[in-house]
């Protein structure tokens, strides 16, 4: 991903045009031009956070890629689209450019919580992170997500906020993601406490 950036003199002002236009393919660099749109926000957002956490974390994206790094197909089924991780945490974040209520629920919040715990490389892990974007998180959607932080926290120390693709942006760009999952996943534990009592 470094590489990539390097080689195409991207930046963060560059990387974010992209993302805001990824569905017009306006401003698009003419190498990438032709992967379709759900995967290029896949790699955009991939750029963009190995722009920001590169040098502290490994950032593994899972999409097929070619000898120069171009993608070229989605993550397996098997798999999150893009693994963030050290000794200390996992971080897995799912892109998805479904707007459909029905199909963002179905298609895509039961596999990433699945991914979150099958992966046996952080089986063990107590630090989990989730971001599940989105050009628009259903309210559905938010709600299957809010009762995961819930049921997931027996496990381990599970983080996980929904988010719109504008949102997810601005929170990387001030590296403040581990505080925002943090909160966000505080607040839902909290609410639902007061729901028992």
């Amino acid at each position: 991903l470094i590489e990539i950036i390097n080689e195409y003199a991207l930046n963060e002002f560059k990387i974010l045009r992209i993302i805001d236009q990824i569905e017009t393919k306006s401003c698009d660099i003419k190498e990438f031009y032709e992967i379709p749109n759900p995967l290029k926000l896949e790699f955009y957002i991939s750029l963009l956070v190995a722009l920001k956490y590169g040098k502290d974390f490994f950032i593994q994206p899972n999409y097929k890629a070619d000898h120069i790094g171009k993608p070229y197909s989605h993550a397996p089924g098997n798999m999150g689209d893009i693994e963030i991780y050290s000794k200390k945490f996992y971080w897995l974040i799912e892109v998805t450019l479904i707007r459909n209520s029905k199909q963002q629920l179905n298609n895509e919040t039961t596999s990433v919580i699945s991914h979150l715990n099958s992966n046996d490389k952080f089986k063990n892990y107590q630090n989990k992170y989730l971001s599940f974007i989105a050009p628009y998180v259903h309210q559905r959607t938010k709600k299957f997500l809010d009762f995961s932080i819930v049921d997931l926290s027996k496990e381990a120390s599970v983080k996980i906020k929904p988010y719109s693709i504008e949102e997810f942006v601005n929170i990387t760009c001030k590296k403040t993601n581990f505080e925002d999952m943090e909160n966000y996943s505080r607040n839902i534990f909290e609410e639902y406490k007061k729901k028992l009592i």
